[in-house]
């Protein structure tokens, strides 16, 4: 889970590069709303399957189940023409998308 951790920074970042200036705001406001849901229902969640279950195997693969179907969509849903392309260090010096 750790790794996940340290993608965040690189998770805002992207969203400021790939898109127009004009969308952020709606893409940064989804984000946010789809991390608070999931910050509110995934305990919730958890609990109800530990309950259920008895172990903590259940709400472990839910999360394995999760991250698999995160990453499917990463690789099958994002178009190629969206992916940065060129070496990093243009990316790291290229203008931010914000007025």
């Amino acid at each position: 889970m750790c790794g996940l951790g340290l993608a965040t920074p690189n998770y805002w970042a992207l969203t400021q590069t790939l898109l127009p200036s004009a969308g952020i705001g709606r893409v940064v406001g989804l984000q946010n709303t789809a991390v608070n849901l999931s910050g509110v229902a995934a305990p919730l969640v958890t609990g109800w399957l530990k309950q259920t279950t008895g172990s903590w195997e259940a709400p472990m693969q839910a999360i394995l189940v999760l991250l698999l179907v995160a990453l499917a969509s990463f690789l099958f849903l994002v178009r190629p023409q969206y992916v940065p392309k060129g070496d990093s260090r243009e990316l790291l010096q290229a203008k931010p998308a914000l007025p």
